[in-house]
C-alpha cells in the first residue's frame, strides 16, 4: 500500500469513527479497486451495483438497528444523478465525494495526492501531476514513493528540493551540470535515476554525452509513440525499447511537455527534436493523417497536418479543416514557428470563407431581399443563423495579407485561388441583388441609420454630458470596425451600428456627411471644373475646409488632431484636449496607403492601423476622455481578382469626376451595365448625375484598374460603421 492510499484509508477511518455511516460517491470510478480490497472486520461495506432499490434493501437492516454499526456505502456514480435515492442514508451519516469545496470530505484524486507530495515536489512538477487526469490511485502511490527530493551525491550538485523531473530537465536541456557530475563521479547515480523514474533502458555508456543522447531519444520517442492511437502505437519503431510500465511512459510525456513549455529550454528542445526526427526518419512513417493529430513531439507533424488541412479545403471538407485548425492552434510547433502560425491562420481564414459562401448563396436564392434586410444581414447576420456577411470581407482581408507573408506552395496556391474565386462569385451575386434592391427602394432606406445624421443622433447628445472624442476614419470598412471592437475587451460599453453612407461613396462626400449640419442638406456641386461639397452654403473642398467649418461653425469648443498626434500626446496636445468639449481625431491612412502603395503593403497597413486606433483610444482615456464615437466616410473593395474581370466604358458626356466605381457629370450615353441616378434621387443637392457600374465592375480608365477602389454602391462601400465606446481608465 502506498502513501496516497494510506492517507485515503485514514480519511475513511476518521469519518466512519466520527459519523458511523459514510456514503461515498466516486463518479470517475477511481477507487473501486481500493474498495474491493478493503478488509475491515468492524466495517460493513456495500457497493452500488446498478440498482438503488437493491442497495437500500441491503442496508436498511443496519439503519433499523438501535445502534447503527460502522457502514461504508460506495456508489460509483455522481450524487447529482441518483435522484436523491440515498437521502435517508446520507442524513444518518456523512457524504464523501469529489468536490474541492467540501473541505475535509473531498475525495478528488488531486486533493488526496496534494496532501502527500506537495512538500516534496517542485511547484511545476506538482502542477503537472495534479492536472494529469489519466493518473490512477496506483500511479499516484508510485509517484509518491519516488517523490522524495533527489538524494545522495546528486543532491550535492542540484538544489536540495529538486525532483527527478527537475533534474532530468536540467540534464536534457544543457551541459552546464556536466563538469560537476564528473567531478563528483555521479554519472552512475544519474543513470540509475533515469532508469528508475523514466524507464530508460540500461545505458550503453556512462559518458554524459552518450547518456544525454540516449535519454533525449528515449523521452522524445516515448512521448511520440504514446501520443499515437493505441492500435498503431506499437507497430512503428518496433526496434526501439520503451518503458514497460505506464507511469514511466507518462513521466516521459510530462517531461517532454515541460521541456517544450520552458521558455529557458525551448530552443534546446527544438534542436533536439529536429535531430531525433531526422535520425529516425519520422517524416517517412506511413500513417493516416488522423493518427498525427495529437502529436506535439516533432516539427514534421505540423507540416504534415498543414498539408492535410489544405487538401481538406480543396476537397470541400471545410468543417474538418477548421476542426483541425482549432486542434492545432495551441500546438508547440504552431506557437513557436512563425511560418506555421501564419499558415494555420491563412487556412482558418480560407476555410471559414469557403464554408460561409454557399450559405450566403443559398440564402440569396431562397427569397427576394429588401435593401434594409441585406444591410442587416451584412452587418449582423440572418434569422437562418448565418453569420454576418461582412465576415467574408474579414476572412478575405486576412487571407490576402497572410498569403503575401508566406512562401507559396502549389497546394497553398490552389487553396487561395479557390477562396478568391468563391469570394468574388458570392460578392458579385450579393452586389447584383443589393443594387437591384437599392434601385427598387429608390435609395430610401429609413430603417437604417444615415451617415448625415450621425453627428446629430450620436455625437451631439453625448456632448451634453461631457467630453467626447469623435474618431473620423477614412475608409474604415464596417467589418474592420467590428474587429476593432472585438479587440477592445477592456471597454465598459461597445455598440456597433450599421449606417448608410452618402452617395457617391467618395472621401469628400463622406467626410462632409459626418459634420454637424449635414442632416439639413448636403450637396455636391461643380466649382471651376472640380467637385466641391456644400453644407448649407459652405463649400468644402479639402480637409482644411472641413476642419475650419467644424471648429468655427460646429457649435462646440473643438480641437482637431491627426491620428499620429493622438498616438503621441505631447504637452500642447494634452492642454488642447483638456480645454476642448469635442475632440476630433482624423485618420486618412487606409485610403492614402491603399491608393499609393503596393497591395501587400496596404494589406499590412490595414491591420496595423486597427492596433494604432486602439492605442489612441487608450491614450485619450488616460487623460480623461471616456466617450468615443468612431465613424467612417466610406468602405471599399479590395481584391486582386475584382478589378480585372469586368470593365465597362464610362458614359462620356460632361465629366466632372471619374473613378473606377463612379462617374460624376452630365449627359453621356446610357449602358445596361451601369446604373444612372440624379443627385436629387439619392438625397444629394445639386444638378449632377451619378453613374455606377453594376455589381463589382469598374470603369475602364487610363493606366488600368487597381485592386483597391470605392465610390460605388456595394455593401462593402456603402455600409459604414458607427461605433460607440466607453472606456474608463
Amino acid at each position: 500500500m502506498g502513501a496516497v492510499t494510506d492517507l485515503l484509508r485514514q480519511l475513511l477511518e476518521t469519518h466512519i469513527e466520527r459519523y458511523g455511516v459514510v456514503v461515498w460517491y466516486d463518479p470517475q470510478d477511481n477507487y473501486s479497486d481500493f474498495v474491493r480490497a478493503l478488509n475491515w472486520p468492524m466495517v460493513k461495506v456495500h457497493r452500488y451495483c446498478g440498482s438503488f432499490f437493491k442497495l437500500r434493501h441491503e442496508i436498511e437492516p443496519y439503519l433499523a438497528q438501535e445502534q447503527i454499526p460502522h457502514l461504508l456505502v460506495y456508489v460509483d456514480t455522481a450524487r447529482s444523478t441518483t435522484g436523491h435515492a440515498l437521502a435517508e442514508v446520507e442524513a444518518t451519516g456523512v457524504v464523501l465525494e469529489p468536490d474541492p469545496n467540501a473541505a475535509g470530505r473531498d475525495t478528488t484524486l488531486a486533493t488526496i495526492c496534494y496532501a502527500v507530495i506537495s512538500d516534496v515536489l517542485s511547484p511545476q512538477a506538482l502542477d503537472e501531476i495534479l492536472h494529469n487526469e489519466s493518473l490512477t490511485l496506483a500511479d499516484l502511490d508510485r509517484i509518491a514513493q519516488g517523490a522524495n527530493p533527489v538524494s545522495g551525491t546528486l543532491s550535492l550538485i542540484f538544489e536540495s528540493s529538486v525532483s527527478p523531473s527537475d533534474l532530468a530537465l536540467a540534464f536534457l536541456a544543457n551541459t552546464d551540470v556536466d563538469n560537476a557530475l564528473i567531478a563528483k563521479s555521479a554519472q552512475g547515480e544519474l543513470a540509475t535515476l533515469l532508469v528508475e523514474n523514466f524507464g530508460l533502458p540500461e545505458p550503453r555508456s556512462q559518458a554524459l554525452s552518450d547518456l544525454r543522447t540516449q535519454f533525449t531519444r528515449h523521452v522524445l520517442l516515448t512521448d511520440f509513440r504514446a501520443s499515437l492511437p493505441g492500435d498503431i502505437a506499437y507497430e512503428i519503431l518496433a526496434t526501439v525499447p520503451f518503458p514497460r510500465v505506464r507511469w514511466q511512459t507518462e513521466a516521459c510525456q510530462r517531461l517532454a511537455a515541460r521541456w517544450r513549455d520552458s521558455a529557458t529550454h525551448r530552443a534546446a528542445y527544438k534542436a533536439a527534436a529536429c535531430q531525433v526526427e531526422h535520425d529516425y526518419g519520422i517524416h517517412a512513417l506511413d500513417l493516416a493523417w488522423d493518427a498525427w493529430q495529437r502529436v506535439q513531439t516533432f516539427s514534421v507533424v505540423e507540416t504534415l497536418l498543414l498539408e492535410n488541412a489544405e487538401r481538406l479545403i480543396l476537397s470541400g471538407a471545410y468543417a474538418e479543416a477548421l476542426a483541425l485548425v482549432e486542434q492545432r492552434r495551441s500546438s508547440f510547433w504552431n506557437a513557436n514557428e512563425r511560418e506555421n502560425d501564419l499558415r494555420w491562420s491563412l487556412i482558418h481564414a480560407a476555410a471559414s470563407l469557403l464554408a460561409d459562401c454557399p450559405k450566403i448563396q443559398e440564402g440569396l436564392d431562397k427569397r427576394p431581399w429588401s435593401a434594409s434586410e441585406m444591410i442587416i444581414a451584412y452587418a449582423q447576420g440572418t434569422y437562418e443563423a448565418i453569420r454576418p456577411w461582412c465576415l467574408l470581407d474579414t476572412f478575405h482581408r486576412h487571407m490576402e495579407r497572410l498569403y503575401t507573408s508566406l512562401a507559396p506552395t502549389p497546394t497553398l496556391n490552389h487553396v487561395v485561388a479557390k477562396a478568391r474565386q468563391a469570394y468574388t462569385t458570392v460578392m458579385q451575386q450579393v452586389a447584383e441583388h443589393f443594387g437591384n434592391a437599392l434601385t427598387k427602394a429608390q435609395f430610401q432606406i429609413p430603417e437604417v441609420a444615415q451617415q448625415t445624421n450621425i453627428f446629430r443622433e450620436q455625437v451631439a447628445p453625448r456632448l451634453q454630458h461631457g467630453k467626447v472624442a469623435y474618431i473620423v476614419m477614412d475608409a474604415l470598412r464596417f467589418e474592420m470596425a467590428r474587429e476593432l471592437l472585438n479587440d477592445l475587451t477592456e471597454a465598459s460599453q461597445k455598440i456597433l451600428i450599421p449606417a448608410l453612407a452618402a452617395v457617391p461613396t467618395l472621401t469628400s462626400v463622406g467626410m462632409a456627411a459626418l459634420l454637424p449640419g449635414a442632416e439639413r442638406g448636403l450637396g455636391l456641386i461643380e466649382v471651376s471644373g472640380q467637385l466641391a461639397t456644400d453644407i448649407n452654403g459652405h463649400l468644402l473642398k479639402m480637409r482644411g475646409d472641413r476642419v475650419e467649418y467644424l471648429t468655427q461653425r460646429g457649435g462646440y469648443e473643438t480641437e482637431v488632431f491627426t491620428l499620429a498626434e493622438a498616438l503621441k500626446l505631447g504637452r500642447i496636445v494634452k492642454e488642447q484636449i483638456n480645454r476642448a468639449q469635442l475632440v476630433v481625431v482624423t485618420s486618412q491612412e487606409i485610403d492614402h496607403v491603399a491608393e499609393q502603395q503596393a497591395p501587400y503593403l496596404a494589406r499590412g497597413a490595414m491591420d496595423e492601423l486597427l492596433s494604432h486606433v486602439k492605442r489612441a483610444l487608450h491614450n485619450l482615456a488616460e487623460i480623461g476622455v471616456s466617450t468615443f464615437i468612431i465613424a467612417s466616410d466610406h468602405g471599399f473593395l479590395f481584391g486582386d481578382e475584382l478589378a480585372s474581370d469586368i470593365l465597362v466604358d464610362p458614359p462620356g458626356g460632361h465629366t466632372v469626376k471619374l473613378t473606377q466605381r463612379v462617374w460624376i457629370g452630365r449627359g453621356g450615353t446610357a449602358s445596361p451595365a451601369c446604373l444612372r441616378v440624379k443627385a436629387s434621387e439619392v438625397g444629394m443637392g445639386g444638378d449632377l448625375e451619378f453613374v455606377f457600374p453594376k455589381g463589382l465592375a469598374s470603369f475602364r480608365m487610363r493606366g488600368g484598374a487597381t485592386p483597391y477602389y470605392h465610390g460605388g454602391i456595394t455593401l462593402q462601400e456603402l455600409v459604414i460603421p458607427v461605433a460607440i465606446v466607453q472606456i474608463t481608465p
